[in-house]
């Protein structure tokens, strides 16, 4: 017998940054944000579940986290992006992607951004 274990996954339908600009606070801005998240819904094998060492009882967060890490992964969205897609704080999304050896993208480029925008704001 083939066991299934279903899963939701948040997708996102809404705009944080409209939200955002719009004059509310976080907090608000959070949870309007999660209200305009649609769910999918995924079928995965017990066995694999099981193979990964998931928790079965917290797959859907744990799935959307491996998600948005591969996403990360890849470079298709930045690592506050991919907090966001899994309701992480940036920094317990760094510390996730880290114990899953994924390098931090942080290079020149940005090295130099960042100076100057310190620069800007006399740092």
């Amino acid at each position: 017998m083939r066991m299934m274990l279903k899963v939701s996954i948040p997708v996102e339908t809404g705009n944080l940054a409209a939200q955002a600009e719009a004059g509310s606070s976080v907090f608000c801005v959070i949870l309007r944000y999660l209200e305009n998240m649609h769910t999918v819904r995924v079928e995965i094998p017990a066995e694999l579940v099981a193979a990964a060492g998931l928790d079965a009882e917290n797959l859907s967060a744990e799935a959307a986290r491996l998600l948005a890490l591969e996403l990360y992964r890849e470079n298709k969205v930045s690592v506050g992006r991919a907090a966001e897609l899994c309701h992480l704080p940036i920094e317990h999304f760094m510390e996730f992607a880290g114990r899953h050896n994924v390098p931090f993208h942080y290079g020149a480029d940005d090295l130099e951004e960042d100076r100057r925008t310190l620069a800007r704001l006399g740092l």
